[in-house]
């Protein structure tokens, strides 16, 4: 790689890879939505085949911290100099225009890299990570934590990227940032064509000639849960009335889907039953959404 053109550095906690969870897709693809930029990757394993990819050692932690406190301990992994050592290595040879942080948890190594480098840094806001924990964890201390240390990101970003108009507000009235520093970039894919790749008799049988609407997302994440529920309740209903050939499809990550709660979700555990050959696979969360097993 040439260190005379400049890249955008993109720094993360996880890989973006496999491509199977809502956080990994959006991530690769405002990375190739960037591309005249000449994004580069900076995250542990596995490699990104998609995109120019520099990987470090993240600090490792015991799993039994997720056992006991819920939480994943990969999100710990960019705190430490050694971590900070071992990317600064990794990106030696490269001239980085700016530093974009990928999530809240990624910010001590991103912050610490963009003042090595001079640069201006951009946090990416999935979601106002303290309302999650929040909602998800019901732990005071954790709460805590991560709000001191999202308040100390968005002021110390340069630019703050976020989902929705609402996690702007959001972000706005808890930590008293200026509206015009946050950048609203919606969730979705935008194609200049509909492309189809690949024939419809790889889908399952029973979506081969449906219409359906793919849902991409850990369905053990609460947020994506509350989702779920919300198309569900809200939006099946509706759809239904329009198109009762119309299937939801949830695609989840390799965390095992909370099947007790989808089971009450959707009110046909028959339904699972039929897809539950897909769930075994550990990465496919396949159910139809309509609680009417004739139209299954």
């Amino acid at each position: 790689m040439s260190k005379t053109e400049k890249h955008l550095l993109c720094v993360s906690y996880h890989s973006t890879v496999p491509h199977n969870t809502g956080a990994n897709v959006r991530m690769l693809n405002l990375l190739q939505h960037l591309e005249n930029l000449r994004p580069v990757l900076l995250a542990p394993a596995p490699q990104e085949n998609d995109l120019e990819h520099r990987m470090f050692a993240p600090m490792q932690f015991p799993q039994i911290i997720r056992k006991t406190f819920g939480f994943n301990p990969a999100i710990l992994g960019c705190y430490g100099n050694s971590v900070f050592q071992r990317a600064m290595r990794a990106i030696s040879d490269i001239d980085i225009s700016a530093m974009q942080c990928e999530h809240l948890w990624s910010f001590p190594l991103a912050q610490r890299l963009a003042r090595a480098r001079q640069v201006p840094l951009i946090l990416i806001e999935h979601n106002v990570e303290v309302i999650y924990v929040e909602r998800a964890y019901r732990m005071p201390l954790f709460t805590q934590i991560t709000a001191h240390l999202e308040r100390k990101a968005v002021h110390a970003s340069d630019r703050v990227v976020v989902c929705s108009e609402i996690d702007a507000g959001h972000l706005s009235a808890r930590f008293g940032i200026s509206p015009e520093k946050i950048w609203i970039v919606p969730n979705g894919i935008n194609l200049p064509e509909i492309r189809q790749e690949h024939s419809r008799e790889t889908l399952p049988a029973a979506l081969r000639d449906k219409t359906f609407v793919l849902f991409l997302g850990k369905t053990n994440y609460p947020p994506n849960a509350e989702a779920i529920r919300m198309i569900v309740d809200e939006l099946a209903p509706r759809a239904r009335a329009q198109n009762r050939d119309l299937v939801f499809v949830v695609v989840g990550g390799r965390n095992p889907p909370i099947t007790a709660a989808l089971i009450k979700a959707w009110r046909s555990p028959a339904l699972w039953k039929t897809c539950n050959p897909c769930c075994t696979m550990r990465r496919l969360a396949l159910r139809r959404c309509f609680p009417d097993p004739a139209h299954a």
